[in-house]
């Protein structure tokens, strides 16, 4: 994960401030992002400490398909930010 509590602030504020101030590219992957992020505490860390291993029995579709979304955002965010015009 990234920093949980940008996102957290990320999700206090308002979708249209976050667009305006990090453009609709970024905006709409932050938002996204922290979406995923707030998921991923509830559906993918059961015991409120570790992850459920993708791969155990106990692994849900959902758990598996929000850990994919996850890595997916975080690569497309990485490469947003390294860009020179960010």
């Amino acid at each position: 994960m990234l920093n949980q509590e940008f996102f957290e602030e990320i999700r206090k504020k308002d979708s249209t401030d976050i667009l305006n101030h990090f453009g609709p590219k970024i905006g709409k992957l932050l938002l996204r992002h922290a979406d995923l992020e707030d998921k991923f505490n509830t559906v993918c860390v059961e015991d409120g400490v570790k992850m459920t291993p993708l791969d155990s029995e106990f692994s849900t579709e959902e758990a598996r398909q929000i850990a994919t979304e996850i890595k997916l955002t975080t690569a497309k965010m990485v490469r947003e930010f390294q860009a020179p015009e960010n």
